[in-house]
């Protein structure tokens, strides 16, 4: 029994488009928990299939399956990523809850199991647990010291999540319109989620160059919440603006 409980936990909450040059692809996100310790790692299909192949040869007797290759029709098809996200999360649990697959090292490997780095910040959850919600958090490279809220006139509410909301609205300075993610810290905190968020918030960034994705173009906080600053795509689908979400959102970057 004692060897049951230290399986990983694993889920795939959410998926994101990404583009590499002028190719178009779909990531996982992976999320893995361990007793205290808790990861993510992004994974194509094409990473999946490779794991299911390298597998299947291995354990023929188990009938490994994985979602089928789509020859024609839109990968993009939201619906069709959906029910792919089904069932490759359905796979994964199987690998994990599996005895013999869990301690394969290539199936250890795609969940970096034994990087170091995921088991080395158990004393940074503690603090954030004792830490004053007020704290400042570190926002790198797209953190605008000098940004504060009134520097926009916030015009209605475009999305909601699990974290905060997502607001149009017009930056006074020039006029232009902007989709603004507000997420509470306390709530970050409390879920230890700040990770996530930061490392999220480094796929938005680098978007921003790109037409057709929706980029961060920089963030600020106030002593309880974090603000930021997005394209907004008129007429885009509300799951556009909601990268951040934790549960089911269409897009995590």
């Amino acid at each position: 029994m004692e060897e049951q409980s230290s399986f990983p936990n694993v889920s795939i909450p959410c998926y994101n488009e990404q583009r590499d040059k002028k190719k178009r692809y779909t990531v996982y996100k992976v999320m893995v928990n361990v007793g205290r310790h808790e990861w993510f790692v992004f994974r194509r299909y094409a990473e999946f299939d490779k794991l299911y192949n390298t597998l299947r040869k291995q354990f023929p007797s188990l009938n490994l399956k994985i979602p089928a290759k789509r020859i024609f029709g839109d990968n993009f098809d939201p619906e069709f990523i959906k029910q792919r996200r089904t069932g490759l999360h359905e796979f994964i649990q199987r690998l994990v809850s599996h005895p013999q697959l869990s301690i394969q090292p290539d199936v250890r490997a795609f969940l970096q199991m034994d990087k170091s780095q995921n088991f080395s910040d158990a004393s940074e959850d503690e603090d954030d647990k004792n830490s004053s919600t007020s704290r400042n958090i570190n926002l790198g490279p797209s953190g605008n010291p000098h940004a504060k809220p009134t520097d926009f006139d916030f015009l209605k509410v475009i999305g909601k999540g699990s974290f905060g909301k997502v607001l149009l609205a017009k930056r006074k300075l020039d006029g232009k319109y902007y989709a603004i993610k507000v997420l509470q810290k306390r709530v970050i905190l409390n879920r230890r989620e700040q990770k996530h968020i930061m490392a999220e918030r480094n796929v938005l960034l680098k978007n921003v160059k790109h037409p057709f994705l929706v980029g961060l173009h920089y963030s600020f906080q106030t002593t309880d919440k974090l603000y930021f600053v997005l394209d907004f795509v008129n007429g885009g689908e509300v799951s556009s603006f909601t990268p951040m979400n934790n549960g089911e959102p269409q897009c995590c970057h």
